[in-house]
């Protein structure tokens, strides 16, 4: 007896026989029957099929692409921006601060100057008063020499000295002439009327000593006139 006789028992040969069973209880089985599900399959839950997905319509693609377009001009406008800010914006802001604090520097420079006027208001309003002052004192004494010389020029005549009248008259007509002109409007014709009676009696020293006298007289009254008028105040 072999081993194959102990291992099954019975006596019976082992492998061919359970090789033999299994290939005729599979062709026992009809196919429809190896076909059908089992009983409990009608209770499985039905998986939905998957809808196969569309290809994209021409408008979807183009939405895609200008997104994407979007997206990207974005994105470098983004970058652009931020460059600028760095770039110009940041050192302009830090110029502008630069320049509002020079700013507020002249003014306080501007608020210390009108400070400093005002305490020279007084000063310069007293110094133009002066200046005013002084201009008539001056026009003051053109008057004075004049009215000197002419005066001297009368008594020399009187004294029938028509060499020392003349000498005296000599600058005469020219002081009359700057005297003219920082006079104005009436004053300047009355001067013009005493430069013509002083070329008469200067015409008349040596030939009617008489009429120069008269001439210079008539002079002397209109310069006492004219001094009164302008300096009486």
């Amino acid at each position: 007896m072999s081993y194959k006789d102990f291992s099954l028992g019975s006596g019976q040969e082992a492998g061919p026989s359970s090789n033999k069973t299994n290939k005729e209880g599979k062709e026992g089985i009809p196919g429809d029957a190896r076909k059908m599900s089992a009983p409990w399959d009608s209770l499985r839950p039905v998986e939905p099929q998957a809808d196969k997905p569309k290809p994209p319509s021409r408008l979807g693609r183009f939405f895609r692409r200008a997104l994407r377009w979007i997206t990207g001009l974005f994105v470098v406008f983004a970058l652009g921006v931020g460059t600028t800010w760095f770039v110009r914006v940041q050192p302009m802001n830090t110029k502008m601060g630069d320049l509002k604090n020079q700013l507020q520097a002249a003014e306080i420079t501007v608020t210390e100057l009108e400070a400093r006027i005002a305490d020279f208001t007084p000063l310069v309003s007293e110094n133009a008063s002066l200046k005013t002052q002084l201009l008539e004192t001056q026009l003051h004494v053109d008057v004075m020499r004049i009215l000197v010389d002419v005066t001297a020029a009368e008594l020399a005549l009187a004294n029938g000295d028509a060499v020392t009248a003349k000498a005296s008259l000599t600058g005469t007509d020219t002081r009359l002439a700057i005297l003219q002109e920082k006079l104005q409007g009436e004053d300047q014709q009355t001067i013009e009327g005493m430069r013509t009676r002083l070329a008469l009696a200067l015409e008349e020293l040596e030939t009617n000593t008489f009429a120069a006298i008269s001439d210079l007289d008539v002079l002397i009254s209109n310069l006492v006139a004219l001094e009164r008028s302008l300096f009486e105040n």
